[in-house]
């Protein structure tokens, strides 16, 4: 019992310590990032080629902030992973240590790219395409409110990266054996139809080709996920 006991207070002692690294970590890299929030509003109004509106004296100081904030919370995910990752390994055993770091590198990696995807090419068109819905034929909008802009990158970022999660998601179901490539294949009819349907509600102007455009690289990820899953079943 006080052997247990010590043992409790010894994983609390370090999870204090490990949360202490990360909130100094997200401190330190906030901080840094926030004397570069105005480059990095510069680069995105650039790149977007709109231009931002504040509708109140503190709103410019908490854009700035916000900025910072998401990024030092994407430069901090390798000491966030690391530290998560230390707490919980020396409790695994060998095979799900196995595991469990293949699929955190795995996950990390895809949301790299579905992030950058989203950055670079998904919020370009779509700022573009939602813009000019209210500036006349062909006119698009070219000032829009920042703390909004900033919101809505957030969303890309995050809708991206969790899209291109499919494979790790699909491979974990049949891992754990709650569905199998056979199952699926046998409902393949439903699935690209959610596919399409998703595609659609989240493509600005329900245009088929541009719906086409969304739907194919998600159906592609799916056979791919289906394809690997084969492989290491």
């Amino acid at each position: 019992m006080v052997e247990s006991s010590k043992n409790f207070f010894g994983h609390l002692e370090e999870l204090r310590r490990r949360l202490i690294v990360i909130l100094c970590s997200l401190f330190i890299t906030t901080t840094v990032c926030y004397f570069f929030s105005d480059r990095l509003l510069l680069a995105l109004r650039s790149f977007c080629d709109i231009e931002f509106l504040y509708l109140s004296p503190l709103e410019p100081l908490m854009v700035k902030m916000k900025v910072a904030l998401f990024c030092a919370i994407l430069l901090s995910v390798p000491i966030i992973l690391h530290q998560i990752l230390s707490f919980i390994i020396p409790g695994l055993t060998k095979k799900e240590e196995k595991v469990i770091l293949p699929v955190v590198i795995a996950v990390s990696f895809l949301f790299i790219i579905g992030a950058a995807l989203g950055l670079l090419v998904v919020l370009p068109y779509t700022l573009k395409w939602l813009s000019g819905q209210a500036g006349g034929e062909g006119v698009p909008i070219k000032a829009l409110r920042a703390e909004y802009v900033l919101t809505f990158v957030v969303w890309i970022v995050v809708i991206c990266g969790a899209i291109l999660q499919t494979p790790i998601l699909v491979i974990s179901l049949i891992k754990i054996k709650l569905l199998s490539v056979a199952q699926i294949r046998k409902q393949w009819q439903y699935v690209y139809l959610g596919i399409l349907v998703f595609a659609g509600i989240i493509t600005p102007d329900w245009n088929p080709i541009t719906m086409l455009a969304v739907a194919i690289p998600i159906i592609l990820l799916w056979e791919i996920s289906l394809f690997l899953a084969r492989l290491i079943r």
